[in-house]
């Protein structure tokens, strides 16, 4: 394992404070996952969320899902969820087990990005914490954890009904304070070069690196490896990727990395 060094100082470490919240990938039924994103900062959760392309697919998600039947229920009357409706995310509520939602006078979420890829659908939205619509759940930083039920149609389709035994709850999935983006490059100072970069990029950092993650703008793993010299990224796209950066020492840092 190779340690790349740089000169540069430590002291702002100390003094950063963590302003955002995620649960990480949480694996749903087949063909689904979720992931929520709090920050602090900006009161804004982001919810990156995926599923088959060719129907719909719906989460939930709710402090404590009610108990139906001796089982929590994610269809409980009034619990929010978002939908796929073939076009976009949309807002609605819960009317109780075995009743399609409702939507949503109001769609609280907007939409960032929308793509598909290999029969798998990633959107990616965000919505302010709190939006005022009582049908709407309030999202807590202090919240030690969060809920999630999760849905999809059993055939290719976008009409409401017909899931079948396609649905789950995923009770108590933690919400683990991080660090931002800013934050974490301050307190690291963890560079990566050339940055843009085209066909390979280099890391400096103060600690001796032990492995590395690279995630796209919707928040999907596009590559893994151990440290190394040179990174190779002639493969990826165009566009802005997030480098996680392992360090032998246990912390990680997380790094914007343009690839032209």
């Amino acid at each position: 394992m190779k340690k790349i060094v740089t000169i540069l100082a430590l002291a702002v470490a100390s003094i950063c404070t963590a302003q955002t919240k995620s649960t990480g990938v949480v694996t749903l039924i087949s063909g689904m996952t979720a992931k929520l994103d709090l920050d602090n900062a900006t009161t804004t959760a982001t919810l990156t969320l995926t599923g088959p392309s060719d129907r719909w697919f719906a989460l939930a998600f709710k402090d404590s899902f009610p108990v139906v039947e001796g089982e929590p229920s994610g269809m409980g009357a009034g619990n929010d969820l978002v939908w796929y409706n073939g076009t976009t995310l949309v807002d609605a509520v819960q009317n109780g087990t075995g009743e399609e939602p409702t939507d949503d006078t109001t769609n609280n979420w907007t939409v960032v990005t929308n793509t598909e890829a290999g029969g798998v659908r990633t959107i990616v939205a965000t919505r302010p914490f709190s939006t005022g619509d009582s049908q709407d759940f309030t999202f807590d930083y202090t919240d030690a954890d969060i809920d999630f039920a999760a849905a999809r149609r059993t055939t290719a389709s976008y009409n409401l009904g017909s899931h079948g035994g396609n649905r789950d709850v995923f009770l108590n999935n933690a919400l683990t304070e991080t660090m931002g983006v800013g934050d974490i490059d301050q307190a690291s100072k963890t560079k990566l070069v050339p940055n843009p970069a085209n066909e390979t990029f280099a890391i400096q950092s103060q600690k001796e690196i032990q492995s590395i993650k690279i995630y796209d703008m919707s928040g999907k793993q596009v590559m893994s490896t151990k440290a190394a010299a040179n990174y190779n990224i002639s493969n990826l796209p165009q566009g802005v990727y997030f480098v996680e950066v392992m360090r032998v020492d246990g912390q990680s840092s997380l790094e914007k990395l343009i690839k032209h």
